[in-house]
């Protein structure tokens, strides 16, 4: 079963792919409305070509390089792979207990489900042919390739290798000639065989309307083109002849896998565009041929395989930085803008700033079409000298994340910017440069008009931040830590929950931080916890700081918690014992590099990493 599910896996994933392209066909529909049908018709074969192959040869004129449609079909191949995955539950035994091992998977059972639709569509397509052949039994040879035959109820036109049109015995002579020119333009396209392609892919395909609705309108080009054929050969004169005939032989709802016929795919819509057919002048044909065409050629390639970022230089009300575009391919799963501090040309620190994964492959909420923003704002002391700070701050999608970046020192005399100015492929180790802030100790500053992976070795100081793609996940790619792992598998809704609570209070080392009796209060709001040390700290200070940071994550963990405390012996003044208690709510878990509120650090392991970070948490205190 795991290829059959593999294969059906790989259906949802382009039927989701030609999403795009199946809106666009329909809207070319639109606008060429007006010009002959065959134009219309071959656009089809751009939504065939995507439901069967799942990649095209790259080209730049593809409809794949514009971010819109890349976002649209991302999102969604993402539903596609929320609709695979997932358990459906246990087999139940006899006894009624659920039988170990034997889950069946959602994936496995939307497959069980294809195959018998598909068995369904390919036996009723069967009984079908059965059905005409048995009816043609009686046909009567008119002329060569040409049969009556009694009781039929319209023309259609059969075969791939033996081709022969069938007709109604009994036509009269105009009706006649005019339906076969139409079924002989059937023949002379193949549409035959194209049909009963289309009819293969409606029926591997079934269980998707969009695709039910492309075949419908496929039929519908393909008879309306023929109709014009006609008209074309025989000149507006024959409208109203040829019209009385579509509407004499309209037949009903036939099955897809029915050969083309004279009278079928909606008369009404037929007639109409007959009575309002006029010869297309040639300059407006070449003109909708043309466009046609490279329509089709733009939606059955790809964007250029590769990943690429492109840099521009940006400027702002909060610094002067780079506009970050990116087009990320799989196989890459995770991505990290680092930011380098080099003292002398030395790197002395390199941090990851903003990271995720993406939201194709459930691992973030990036698309693979990144873009943001990142502006930097060096900060001045008194005197107009640098303070050794960089004020930054990353935007995309609405999301903004600042921090401030540590120069090796203050007291900088002029500081330059340098960013990239074009599309550039990630190196051999999957990584660009965006932007380089570089610092002199010199006066008069320092000018800089382009990127050099050299300028570092230049400056007294420098900030460089460069993007960095990877095959691993972030976990494994310099993203989230082991800790921000483990403490978001530890995630809890509710305060009360103690041994939950004790668990996530053991993976921040509070044990190591002395002993301590728990204590809640969930009887009303605020919702509190309260760690109860139980002997006076050595360093009160380094507690209190140690607690804050564990606290801000236990605020981001415990989704219904309000505030944090804790509590310790200590003597005052006078050597009497007091015991002093500190708060520590939403508000107090705010710095400056975290511009979200702190609930919202504990939706990722991603997002919970940046809450660590900014409190210098990376892992629990040493006992």
């Amino acid at each position: 079963m795991t290829g059959l599910t593999e294969l059906f896996g790989g259906m949802l994933h382009r039927s989701a792919a030609a999403l795009p392209v199946m809106a666009a066909v329909l809207l070319a529909r639109l606008c060429l409305r007006r010009a002959p049908k065959r134009f219309g018709f071959v656009l089809w074969a751009a939504v065939g070509f995507r439901l069967l192959c799942p990649a095209g040869l790259p080209s730049p004129v593809s409809i794949f390089n514009s971010p819109p449609v890349q976002a649209a079909q991302q999102t969604a191949l993402a539903a596609a792979r929320r609709l695979e995955g997932g358990p459906t539950g246990a087999a139940v035994s006899g006894g009624g207990a659920a039988a170990a091992g034997s889950g069946v998977s959602a994936a496995e059972v939307l497959t069980a489900v294809w195959l018998a639709g598909l068995a369904v569509m390919l036996a009723w397509s069967a009984v079908s042919y059965l059905r005409i052949r048995r009816r043609l039994a009686q046909a009567e040879m008119l002329e060569p390739g040409v049969f009556a035959c009694p009781g039929l109820e319209t023309p259609f036109a059969l075969g791939v290798f033996r081709r022969r049109i069938y007709v109604p015995a009994g036509m009269e002579p105009e009706t006649l000639r005019c339906v076969l020119l139409h079924e002989r333009a059937h023949l002379r396209r193949l549409d035959p065989l194209w049909k009963l392609a289309a009819f293969l892919v409606l029926a591997v395909y079934w269980w998707d309307p969009a695709v039910w609705l492309c075949h419908r309108l496929f039929c519908r080009d393909m008879e309306m083109s023929c109709d014009e054929a006609v008209l074309r050969e025989l000149g507006p004169e024959v409208k109203r002849t040829y019209s009385l005939s579509l509407l004499s032989f309209a037949a009903g709802r036939r099955f897809p896998a029915a050969p083309p016929a004279f009278g079928e795919h909606d008369a009404k819509p037929r007639v109409k565009n007959v009575l309002r057919w006029k010869r297309a002048a040639p300059p407006a044909a070449f003109l909708a041929g043309s466009l046609a065409v490279i329509l089709t050629v733009s939606l059955c390639t790809d964007a250029p395989a590769g990943s690429w970022v492109r840099v521009r230089p940006a400027q702002g009300s909060e610094g002067v930085g780079a506009s970050v575009s990116s087009r990320l391919n799989a196989p890459i799963r995770s991505w990290v803008i680092y930011q380098d501090v080099y003292d002398h040309g030395t790197l002395i620190s390199s941090e990851p700033r903003i990271l995720d994964g993406f939201e194709e492959d459930g691992t973030g909420a990036s698309s693979r079409s990144l873009r943001g923003e990142l502006l930097c704002s060096p900060g001045y002391g008194a005197g107009g000298a640098l303070d050794g700070t960089v004020a930054c701050v990353f935007r995309s999608d609405g999301v903004s994340i600042r921090w401030t970046a540590e120069l090796p020192q203050s007291g900088y005399q002029g500081a330059g910017m340098a960013s990239g100015d074009g599309r550039t492929a990630l190196n051999g180790a999957g990584e660009a440069v965006l932007l380089t802030y570089v610092f002199s100790e010199r006066e008069g500053g320092v000018t800089l008009r382009s990127a050099d992976t050299d300028i570092v070795q230049l400056c007294d100081a420098a900030v460089r931040f460069r993007l960095a793609a990877s095959e691993e996940p972030l976990s494994a790619a310099g993203g989230a830590s082991a800790l921000a792992e483990e403490l978001y598998a530890l995630k809890n809704p509710y305060v009360g929950n103690i041994p939950a609570d004790g668990k996530l209070l053991t993976a921040l080392g509070v044990p190591a931080l002395g002993n301590y009796s728990l204590e809640l209060i969930t009887s009303r709001r605020p919702y509190v916890l309260t760690v109860n040390f139980q002997h006076a700290p050595e360093d009160p200070n380094a507690l209190d700081s140690e607690m804050s940071a564990r606290a801000a994550a236990l605020l981001a963990l415990i989704e219904n918690l309000d505030e944090v405390r804790w509590a310790y012996p200590q003597e005052d003044e006078n050597g009497e014992p007091v015991q002093i208690t500190v708060y520590f709510d939403a508000a107090a878990a705010r710095l400056a590099s975290l511009d979200q509120p702190v609930k919202t650090y504990g939706s990722s392991p991603q997002a919970l990493e940046e809450l660590l970070s900014a409190w210098g948490l990376s892992a629990p205190a040493a006992g």
